[in-house]
This record gives structure tokens, C-alpha cells and sequence, in this order.
């Protein structure tokens, strides 16, 4: 899909002023010039549809999208070169090691939620219980400290005993005593 009418003018009214900027003190280094004139390329043959997604590649300079095949990353030289990979076994092959690479990172985005959503339920246990912890620790102490000869033992007691009366603490105390404030907002 090309670009609509309404984003060919857009478009159009962009690189005009790229064109009427050029040379000046905030013109584009070449890196980003490169970049652009990948970027142009695109936008006029595929226009803005899954311009963020992992089929679309030009956006890895300007999105948080990731390239997982490298055939459409490399520019006018790749895209000659890229021609070699459409050769009918060169071509399954490497499909077949696109499709594995996607599935990879597919994978790794979802283990990354699963392994953020268990670090933020561990930080808001941690954060729910720490002030009942600073108020009940010294009471623990000797409580735990020479409760076996030892002292790892005592310790790991100790962790355990501590948290578990600040969580009850919290749930049974702390908890309903700050929802029943009111509401200033």
C-alpha cells in the first residue's frame, strides 16, 4: 500500500523543507541522512502501514521496532544483494531461519512481561510489608537470635518470621487502616 493523499502531501511538504534547510546549520549529519533517505524510500513504496512492526525494518532508526530480516534492512546494496536469496533453496533456507528468529523474539518479548510482571509483584510485596519491617525488626532479633545453635539457621528464621508477621501486618492493620482515609482528590 502506498501512501494516502493526505500523507503524500505531508510527506511531500517534509522533504521540501528538507530540500530548503539543506546546508544549514540544522541539517541532518550523515548518519540520519542515510537514515532519511532509507525512510523516504519506504514511506513512498509501502506508505505507513506496519510502519512499528517487525515486518517493516526502516523504523529500527526511529521506532522501538526490531529487524529480523536482514534481507530489507540493508539499503539499495542489500536489496541487490538480497536478490541472491530469492533463488529457490537459498530462499527456504533462509526463510526458515527468519521464522525461527521470529519465533525467538516472540518468545523473549513474552518471557520479558512474565519476568517484569514477577519483579513488580515482588517490589510491591517488598514495598507493602518495609515499614512494618522497620517498626517490628528489633522486636525479632531476639526472638530469633539464639532460637538454634546455628546462626544461618537463625537467620533464615529469623527473614522468614519477620516477613511473614509484617505481611499478616499489613493485610490485617496497615491495609484497612489506609483505605478507610479519605480521599483528597
Amino acid at each position: 500500500m502506498s501512501l494516502t493523499k493526505p500523507q503524500r502531501v505531508l510527506f511531500n511538504l517534509l522533504q521540501d523543507h528538507s530540500v530548503k534547510i539543506k546546508n544549514t546549520l540544522y541539517y541532518l549529519g550523515p548518519y540520519w541522512d542515510y537514515k532519511t533517505k532509507k525512510i523516504t524510500y519506504w514511506l513512498k513504496k509501502n506508505g505507513l502501514n506496519n510502519f512499528r512492526s517487525t515486518d517493516s525494518f526502516v523504523g529500527t532508526s526511529y521506532t522501538d521496532s526490531f529487524s529480523i530480516d536482514v534481507r530489507k534492512e540493508l539499503g539499495f546494496k542489500g536489496r541487490f544483494l538480497s536478490s541472491f536469496f530469492s533463488l529457490p533453496l537459498l530462499n527456504k533456507i533462509f526463510k526458515k531461519q527468519v521464522d525461527i528468529a521470529r519465533y525467538l523474539f516472540l518468545e523473549k518479548i513474552s518471557l520479558q512481561s512474565e519476568v517484569s510482571s514477577l519483579v513488580e509483584k515482588i517490589g510491591n510485596f517488598g514495598a507493602n510489608i518495609s515499614y512494618s519491617m522497620y517498626l517490628f525488626h528489633i522486636f525479632f532479633i531476639p526472638l530469633t537470635l539464639n532460637l538454634f545453635n546455628n546462626l544461618t539457621l537463625s537467620l533464615l528464621i529469623y527473614i522468614i518470621s519477620l516477613k511473614l508477621f509484617c505481611w499478616a501486618f499489613f493485610n490485617y492493620f496497615e491495609k484497612p487502616l489506609l483505605e478507610s482515609r479519605p480521599s483528597y482528590t
